[in-house]
């Protein structure tokens, strides 16, 4: 079991044996980084590790986005171009999304081990960093998604577009080796409502994209999420803390902050939210998800599919679970 997974039981239980030794020494450093003790002003001395980590991967990341540009063929057939997307958009999962998760969890760990710091404390030296005028992290991430998100509107077709895309966190560790459902059950929940209440304009319930039930096994379930995530017209993204730690969570914000649908973010559960873009707006700030089910909200929603029509839309069976 990894000593991060043994949450804030281990930290209480190995506080006051490191309390004993503390001492401004690298052994000491280490030990309280991995237990996840670090003041803020001990997690700032970080910046310099995530610079070198994120020189590097901005080199490697630039360097096959370029290449992509240079050999992507506008007139291939619809199926190649969707793979040298699909290959190119897993390139900015795999570096700087996880490149951005990774620096959250992190986060979390020393203000879950440090419980006398507010997570303001630990957010804004991540906020900072990513936000740096001269590196230009954030910025460079948004830009390298919107680049690629011109070349996916000539490819997308209505087998992408669903009415609402749910984004959420799934499965989450519970700080004790334990795992918790609970964020996707309630955004099932969410789903089912939409699904009861949302109607087109010839009272056709509005499709909606869940990936407990919206995708099939394999790639075809990355195709269906990055494209659909694009292409969709409401993205509903529920950001607690532990969305800004799954790659494939900000994967999904990216995309749909530069598709052709309304992103609508909802925080829950955490004012805080360091590491997207400044320019996001968010349009609600909700201590749980009944905002999103509200009745002004769905009245929101239904306002906008009764002028439009099922047939335009994704017909892709949504019962497959994985």
């Amino acid at each position: 079991m990894a000593v991060a997974d043994l949450g804030l039981w281990y930290t209480e239980l190995t506080r006051p044996k490191l309390e004993c030794i503390k001492k401004k020494g690298l052994t000491y450093w280490k030990l309280s980084d991995a237990v996840g003790i670090l003041s803020p002003k001990e997690f700032e001395e970080k910046k310099d590790s995530w610079k070198k980590d994120w020189d590097k991967l901005c080199d490697e990341c630039r360097s096959e986005i370029d290449e992509f540009k240079e050999t992507y063929i506008v007139d291939d057939d619809l199926d190649s171009r969707k793979g040298r997307l699909i290959a190119i958009l897993k390139t900015l999962v795999n570096q700087p999304m996880d490149f951005i998760a990774k620096i959250w969890k992190d986060t979390l760990k020393h203000f879950s081990g440090n419980s006398e710091y507010k997570l303001e404390a630990y957010g804004g030296i991540v906020t900072a960093f990513l936000n740096d005028t001269q590196l230009n992290p954030l910025k460079t991430i948004d830009d390298w998604v919107g680049g690629v998100s011109q070349k996916m509107e000539a490819v997308v077709t209505k087998d992408d577009r669903y009415g609402v895309f749910l984004s959420h966190q799934g499965i989450k560790s519970d700080g004790y080796g334990g795992q918790s459902s609970a964020m996707k059950i309630n955004v099932s929940l969410v789903k089912q409502i939409y699904e009861d209440k949302l109607l087109f304009s010839g009272n056709e319930p509005v499709p909606v994209f869940f990936d407990n039930d919206s995708m099939v096994a394999g790639d075809h379930q990355i195709k269906a999420m990055l494209f659909s995530a694009y292409a969709s017209d409401q993205i509903i993204a529920f950001m607690d803390n532990d969305f800004f730690t799954k790659k494939w969570c900000l994967m999904e914000y990216f995309l749909a902050k530069h598709g052709r649908g309304t992103l609508r973010p909802f925080l829950v559960d955490s004012p805080y939210a360091p590491v997207l873009p400044q320019d996001t707006v968010y349009d609600e700030v909700a201590k749980d998800l009944k905002a999103a089910t509200s009745g002004r909200f769905l009245q929101t929603l239904q306002n906008y599919f009764i002028e439009r029509n099922r047939e335009d839309y994704s017909s892709r069976v949504l019962s497959v679970e994985v």
